[in-house]
């Protein structure tokens, strides 16, 4: 069992369970020891979620000293106490916890500011308050008129002595800070109005939604006295030994030894040696120093400080961050050399995949100017997320049939002539209850799914202008709406008729519509800030696509030193506007093929291409469908270019990772006991023995080991073609190549001159004599007369 784990803990408790069981058999005098208790079991080991067989250390001294007292009682003179002593000492021994710590502790790599300091534990107070300022600085909501605004010094310290507080507080044990909270103290600090939002941050949300979670001081709030807790809030510092004590320690031994160090009572320390040490919870190193976020947090309880960026810069360590560089070169050094503390298998297997093909191509075609990178979603996303949006992506779907079923029945035609752009249309009119939000008009029903004229989808924030074709920036709107929009923000066209204000007080008080909807279409500065959008959907901002950037920006030198980004990380969605302007299909079922052709996308992909696709996509309506195609190929890095991708795609061969898991025939074989021959002489009877019962069968694929034993191996070896110049095929000439498969238990005995070989014939023939059993008869006998009498190739 793991040191340190709580009580909540399933499977630790699952294992006490079990032991205190077998512990009562043995109470019982049903037993006299585990072993013979284990031994009148039928199986040996545990399985999936079964821990019945799990044993304590005691009972295995137990079972020692029987097995000894029963030596000594048969007068076995080697069975001494001395020699038991002996070997219960070597049985119990252990590896030095305490060594071993301190190597894992040895890996932790330095600060990102300064080389010279250690990371701090990812679970010590300062690294939690730090990030609790960042959430709570990165809070915007948006007034009436579309401005946005940030939280209030007062405000964003009221958060954090909330968060942080080291008792519960009346009507509010958990001490949460909800959007609901933030929202009451802003009508109060600001003596505004209630019809204000949010940024990204649904109203129905706001009563369950924080901006900031400090699990792990609410898990030491519930578990630890009011006392330890006032000291670890007053004492900053003392709270981050104790809790880099806890993430250091993996037993109870070695967080005594690092807790002595620190001025606690000897009750304190038995308090924090009951909290659950080796949990999720106490685990891993951040990337900044105790040091850098001392400096941090005092920037960040400055009111002139309202984001990292200014919080780096007011303490200095904006100008430390840009001096520690490191000495780079024309080969990526491997991942751990970046990110030290970095112990997930999949990001080590996918970095160090990065890292060979990109020293590999560096070798064969030297030094880069530029590298584009686009990281699978998969790889992006933790377990949570990918499980949301499984279940989403399987409500839409289910959603869609339904909704393609009804519309085939209104407008009497088959499923599948249903275009999307119509499921789309229809999902869009729901969403908006039948409205032309623009104009506030309805949109009929009936005329949306029988005209394909009536009603345009519209981006919110122009195509053209944001490269944003998200669902969150389309609205369903009536054709003329839309060719007076133009491309405008509907407050530049409002602005313009004077309808601004009626429209933004009908957008407020939509209940239930997207928030991220609301903002859209409220947006009143898209013209100063257009190049922040673009960036914004060209460049995919997530931690994993970051860390791998970062990574090969850190070490690797670039040919030319003219531009200010080497490395650029694709977001997906521009990388998919490519793809269908240029006309290339992606299936992912067809073949591997695609991963070479989304390489060629992913390197075309830069802001000029994607602003030129997204320009002619607006003009598309406007331009006769014969010349839309040539509308698109003008944006191609070069004439032809989606044509050339996917006729060079054919030559590529795919190369897949070797798979180094433990596996293959001696983990998979079946072994069997050779009991003879059948009664025919023909097969071999072949028994195995499960549990207890014993079960044969006949066989005339398998091979006998050199102990005796026997074993099927599974698999054809591979095809031997005979070349057999009197066969004869109507309408051909004589001779026909005849294949025989040669099958891993054939081997070696089918290289053999006495080996008679299992032809089947080439098609299948109702003349008896030529039947296969006849063919491989005839060819039998040829063969051990003369060998020679067929040819094999």
């Amino acid at each position: 069992m793991p040191h340190g784990e709580s009580n909540d803990d399933s499977e630790g408790k699952a294992v006490l369970a079990a032991i205190k069981t077998q512990q009562e058999k043995l109470n019982n005098n049903e037993f006299r020891t585990v072993g013979e208790l284990l031994a009148s079991g039928t199986h040996c080991r545990n399985h999936g979620g079964d821990y019945s067989l799990c044993v304590s250390n005691n009972q295995i001294r137990n079972e020692v000293a029987a097995l000894f007292e029963a030596q000594r009682k048969l007068g076995n003179k080697h069975a001494s106490e001395t020699f038991e002593q002996q070997y219960l000492e070597c049985l119990t021994w252990q590896k030095s916890v305490t060594d071993h710590d301190e190597i894992i502790y040895s890996k932790v790599g330095p600060c990102t500011y300064s080389k010279q300091e250690k990371r701090a534990a990812d679970s010590c107070l300062s690294s939690e308050m730090c990030k609790a300022f960042e959430s709570i600085c990165h809070v915007t909501y948006v007034d009436s008129n579309g401005v946005e605004g940030k939280l209030p010094p007062d405000i964003k310290q009221r958060a954090i002595d909330v968060w942080f507080s080291p008792t519960a507080l009346p009507k509010n044990k958990d001490c949460k800070v909800k959007y609901s909270d933030l929202r009451s103290w802003l009508k109060a600090e600001l003596c505004i109005g209630d019809d204000f939002f949010f940024k990204g941050v649904e109203r129905d949300d706001e009563n369950s939604k924080e901006p900031f979670k400090p699990s792990r001081w609410r898990n030491q709030r519930k578990q630890l006295s009011p006392s330890l807790m006032l000291s670890m809030r007053n004492n900053r510092h003392l709270a981050d030994g104790i809790d880099s004590a806890l993430t250091y320690a993996s037993s109870k031994e070695s967080l005594r030894h690092q807790l002595d160090e620190l001025p606690l009572s000897e009750v304190d320390i038995e308090e924090l040696c009951s909290l659950s040490y080796s949990s999720r919870l106490y685990s891993g190193y951040g990337t900044r120093s105790l040091k850098a976020l001392d400096l941090l947090i005092e920037s960040f309880e400055s009111d002139e400080v309202s984001t990292l960026a200014e919080a780096e810069k007011a303490s200095g360590l904006l100008s430390l961050r840009q001096s520690s560089s490191t000495e780079k070169g024309f080969t990526l050094p491997p991942y751990i050399a970046f990110d030290p503390t970095c112990t997930n298998p999949v990001v080590l297997r996918v970095m160090g995949q990065v890292r060979k093909v990109i020293n590999a191509c560096i070798a064969e075609y030297g030094p880069f100017d530029e590298v584009h990178i686009e990281l699978a979603r998969e790889l992006k996303q933790s377990a949570k997320e990918k499980d949301a949006i499984l279940k989403s992506n399987n409500r839409t779907n289910k959603n869609r049939e339904i909704l393609r079923k009804k519309l085939a029945e209104e407008l009497s035609c088959d499923e599948n002539s249903i275009p999307f752009k119509l499921l789309e249309k229809v999902e869009l009119w729901d969403q908006q209850d039948g409205r032309d939000l623009y104009v506030d008009e309805p949109i009929q029903y009936e005329r949306l799914i029988s005209d394909d004229t009536y009603c345009e989808i519209d981006h919110i924030l122009p195509y053209s202008r944001t490269c944003d074709d998200s669902r969150m920036n389309k609205i369903l709107v009536l054709q003329k709406s839309n060719q007076d929009k133009r491309e405008s923000t509907p407050f530049e066209w409002m602005s313009a008729t004077g309808d601004w204000d009626n429209f933004k007080l009908r957008i407020l008080r939509l209940a239930h519509y997207p928030q991220k909807k609301k903002q859209r279409l409220l947006n009143t500065d898209l013209a100063e800030k257009q190049p922040e959008f673009i960036a914004r959907n060209l460049n995919d901002t997530r931690y994993a696509s970051v860390a791998t950037k970062r990574y090969i920006e850190e070490y690797l030198t670039f040919k030319g030193n003219s531009k200010s980004r080497h490395v650029v990380a694709v977001a997906g969605g521009a990388t998919a506007a490519l793809r269908n302007a240029w006309g290339i299909r992606k299936d992912r079922s067809e073949d591997n093929l695609h991963h070479a052709v989304d390489a060629s996308i992913i390197a075309a992909c830069d802001e000029s291409t994607v602003i030129a696709i997204a320009k002619a996509s607006e003009r598309k309506a406007l331009t006769p469908k014969g010349k839309r195609k040539e509308l698109f190929s003008r944006t191609e890095p070069w004439q032809d270019f989606a044509n050339e991708v996917l006729s060079r795609k054919e030559h590529i061969i795919p190369s897949f990772m070797t798979d180094h898991k433990v596996s293959g025939r001696i983990f998979e074989d079946t072994v069997y006991r050779f009991d003879g021959y059948n009664e025919a002489g023909t097969k071999g009877i072949l028994t195995v023995t499960k549990e207890g019962e014993s079960k044969s069968k006949p066989s005339g694929n398998y091979v006998i080991r050199d102990d005796g034993s026997a074993v099927i191996p599974d698999g054809l070896a591979f095809l031997r073609l005979w070349w057999d110049p009197a066969f004869k095929v109507k309408g051909k000439e004589p001779g026909c190549y005849i294949p025989e498969p040669v099958f891993l238990s054939d081997l070696p005995r089918a290289f053999d001159c006495d080996y008679i070989p299992l032809i089947a014939p080439p098609q299948k023939d109702k003349n008896p004599e030529r039947s296969g059993t006849a063919l491989a008869k005839s060819y039998a006998a040829k063969s051990q007369s003369s060998c020679s009498a067929m040819t094999p190739s």
